[in-house]
């Protein structure tokens, strides 16, 4: 049985196990063997019975917080219903997906060229670690997701990696660097603010061109 401790009849502070002895709030007397006592003492010390409400069923895009609060006078358990983030279908999705089975397993073996993604039907045509498809463009698509892969190739979640994609042709716009992970080498060559640039300052470049360490190519 769970109990809240509200000092006003208002606002709840705490809930749980209903302690043992308790001081009234009226006249801060107290009051031993607080369980035993009646209802009427137990709220004089602050001590709310909960009135417990069983939790509704999650839908396929929301689940439910569980509060507790007073509600016409009594303490009660009050559920809140909250759409689901993002992140949180998509977890659930994953889930949901069927277990690799040794059937798939034994597909890692399997030396097919790569067909058109389709969308699995199951654990027997999902998609293992490593698998390549194809899109509509011919481009493969290798799953990086570590587990039996069940999701679209544009699935940002995914983790499908495009091993087709193009690189960039020629000098790319300046970004600015976050730190020496990401600074611009000796011989690098940007565009930025309609010209062409190249590095002189050397490996470690995180300045803007046109302010240091870059020339007008």
């Amino acid at each position: 049985m769970a109990y809240a401790y509200s000092p006003d009849a208002a606002t709840i502070q705490s809930v749980g196990r209903l302690s043992r002895a308790a001081r009234r709030l009226d006249d801060g007397a107290w009051v031993l063997g607080l369980p035993d006592a009646t209802v009427a003492v137990q709220q004089a010390c602050g001590w709310w019975e909960v009135t417990d409400v069983a939790r509704p069923a999650d839908t396929a895009t929301a689940t439910f917080e569980r509060t507790v609060e007073f509600v016409a006078g009594a303490v009660t358990v009050v559920w809140t219903e909250r759409l689901l983030t993002d992140d949180e279908l998509f977890n659930r999705e994953r889930s949901e997906a069927p277990d690799v089975t040794d059937a798939l397993v034994a597909k890692l073996t399997a030396t097919d060229v790569p067909a058109l993604w389709s969308q699995p039907t199951g654990a027997h045509d999902a998609y293992l670690p490593g698998a390549v498809a194809l899109d509509a463009s011919g481009d493969r698509w290798r799953n990086d997701l570590g587990t039996a892969n069940v999701w679209p190739l544009d699935n940002l979640h995914a983790k499908w990696t495009n091993l087709d994609a193009l690189d960039p042709v020629g000098p790319q716009p300046w970004v600015q660097p976050t730190g020496s992970s990401d600074a611009y080498p000796a011989g690098a060559t940007v565009t930025h603010n309609g010209q062409t640039w190249d590095n002189s300052h050397g490996d470690g470049n995180v300045w803007e061109p046109g302010v240091f360490g870059w020339v007008i190519s």
